[in-house]
């Protein structure tokens, strides 16, 4: 079964819309599916994500890699309640760019009211694309939120404090001081009066010890410099509910249970009787980016990276094994846990059968032993 197919519910198991909605992460690349319509974009392949919603619209962004080093695809969606919206989609980025932009989109544009919000997120659609390697991201796009900002102060009630401030000496690449410069006069006229002095003496004190100050630390003078400025105004306090993240979805099994457990003693016995199988070379195959689906329990057959699998009692450390799934059979039994109140189930598909790949063996064969017949997990499958 695949993500946009359905089952009929089980008695006593509330309708749910969309098997995505069970998990985080699916409910996710379903939301920003519906904001982003470019059916190009790659919102199924989003590991790092948020979700901003508010009374004017609703803004997705999602970072996308392979490895740690390799480059980042950054997606960027917004839509107006008026149904006006636009939409990035960098899918080579410098690993550090991504990242500064993500930071700076979720960090600072809660500080924003509704409207301006989306304004700011249109303008980082329009000029990300325009970064370049070497350039300050926090700058570039920085620059973008400042102009949303009425200014507090004339430049000329700030030149003098800001120019001739020691930290300025700190400079010997003329463009970084110029550039800096330029960029701290626009922060002064945004922030109330008397503020700017005290922040440049902390700031020349903070970077006294601070290594390679003027290389990969460059970034710090201009994330600081804009935080002072929507920690400051009266009109750019943070709204941090926000970046909130909606509850999963539950999948209670209580009234789906046909073969209730009773005693360690019966749950063993049952667990020693159900075939296991194994999957020790997964490691080799090239999987796909997972998916949500409803699972048949019956071909759940056993974990990856084991060749020769003890069975379904997963452990024989004390608390970890039987008596781990005897408490979770018990929790089901009484409605005090659904399936997908923790971390997902996570499986691997192949050839039709599927394989624990990651969390959710304890509660795999705790479902299997009392009965139920299916429950949600997040699938990889082979790519061909």
């Amino acid at each position: 079964m695949n993500e946009t197919s359905f089952k009929p519910e089980a008695i006593g198991q509330p309708k749910v819309k969309d098997v995505r909605d069970y998990f985080p992460l699916t409910r996710f690349h379903r939301e920003a599916t519906e904001i982003d319509t470019d059916p190009s974009h790659p919102w199924g392949a989003v590991h790092n994500h948020e979700t901003i919603k508010d009374d004017f619209g609703t803004i997705v962004v999602g970072e996308c890699f392979e490895s740690r080093d390799a480059p980042k695809g950054l997606l960027i969606a917004e839509k107006a309640n008026d149904g006006e919206s636009s939409s990035l989609y960098l899918d080579a980025l410098d690993p550090l760019h991504a990242d500064q932009v993500y930071e700076l989109v979720t960090k600072l544009s809660v500080h924003l009211d509704h409207e301006k919000r989306h304004e700011f997120i249109r303008k980082v659609i329009e000029d990300a694309p325009k970064l370049e390697p070497g350039d300050v991201v926090a700058e570039k796009l920085g620059l973008d939120l400042l102009d949303l900002l009425p200014d507090l102060q004339e430049e000329e009630a700030v030149e003098e404090s800001v120019c001739k401030h020691p930290i300025m000496e700190k400079f010997e690449d003329p463009k970084q001081r110029e550039q800096f410069e330029d960029f701290i006069l626009k922060v002064a006229q945004k922030m109330p009066e008397g503020l700017i002095q005290g922040k440049l003496d902390q700031m020349a004190e903070d970077t006294s010890f601070t290594h390679d100050l003027f290389g990969k630390n460059y970034p710090m003078f201009f994330n600081d410099s804009l935080a002072w400025v929507v920690k400051s105004r009266e009109d750019t306090r943070a709204d941090y509910e926000l970046l909130r993240r909606q509850e999963p979805e539950k999948y209670a099994v209580k009234d789906m249970i046909t073969n209730p457990v009773t005693t360690k003693a019966a749950l063993s016995n049952v667990l020693s009787g159900m075939p296991i199988e194994s999957l020790p070379d997964a490691n080799r195959m090239q999987l796909g980016h997972p998916h949500a689906e409803i699972v048949e329990l019956e071909s759940v057959v056993g974990f990856i990276g084991e060749e020769n699998p003890q069975g379904w009692e997963v452990s024989d450390s004390n608390g970890r094994g039987l008596d781990r799934i005897f408490d979770l059979a018990h929790e089901f039994q009484d409605g005090g846990r659904d399936v997908t109140e923790s971390d997902p189930i996570q499986v691997t598909k192949v050839d039709g059968k599927y394989y624990i790949s990651n969390d959710g063996r304890h509660r795999v064969a705790a479902l299997k032993a009392l009965g139920v017949k299916e429950a949600p997990m997040l699938v990889k499958e082979v790519v061909a």
